[in-house]
């Protein structure tokens, strides 16, 4: 690649070769999320559906136990961890009336996603403190 005198800034040179990428929704509950890397690390996981729940393995042809470990009723799935289990939201709504702040209430993931990307966006306080708080939750349902 040939860069021509004051021309181009490493800016705009690396925009050029990032392309045109869809931007990523929930990128604010990673920057600025003072929870543990390996607590951070569980959300992106999550967020990208690469946990390995029990769905995912089997489709991998793995024999594994398909009940939640949690609720022992359901098969254990990325929608079915965060959204749908009992165990779950029960902790969640303690969580969440602790720090007072009102309960994630949603019936699909993206549901679940927009309320957390809502909670999570801006630099308040509130918003910091939910973002560390969403992501040891995350962590401590999955490990």
């Amino acid at each position: 690649m040939h860069i021509s005198a004051g021309k181009k800034s490493i800016k705009h040179i690396y925009l050029q070769l990032l392309g045109d990428q869809p931007r990523t929704p929930w990128k604010c509950l990673m920057f600025g999320n003072a929870a543990r890397p390996k607590a951070k690390f569980t959300v992106w996981l999550e967020m990208q559906n690469r946990l390995l729940t029990a769905d995912r393995l089997s489709k991998w042809g793995m024999q594994v136990e398909s009940k939640c470990n949690l609720c022992q009723r359901e098969e254990e799935t990325r929608v079915h961890l965060f959204v749908e289990c009992d165990y779950t939201k029960t902790m969640m709504q303690k969580l969440m009336h602790w720090t007072q702040n009102q309960n994630i209430v949603a019936a699909t993931w993206e549901q679940h996603v927009y309320e957390v990307i809502k909670r999570a966006k801006g630099k308040s306080k509130e918003a910091q403190l939910f973002k560390m708080i969403y992501s040891k939750v995350v962590h401590s349902i999955w490990i």
